[in-house]
């Protein structure tokens, strides 16, 4: 859903491409 949408905006946009990956499995 858009949940990650909201995590991305407030911990900045480099912190939520990384918690977007974590979403889809990606190891960072």
């Amino acid at each position: 859903g858009a949940e990650w949408k909201f995590r991305a905006v407030g911990q900045g946009y480099a912190s939520g491409l990384v918690g977007i990956a974590q979403d889809f499995g990606v190891n960072v």
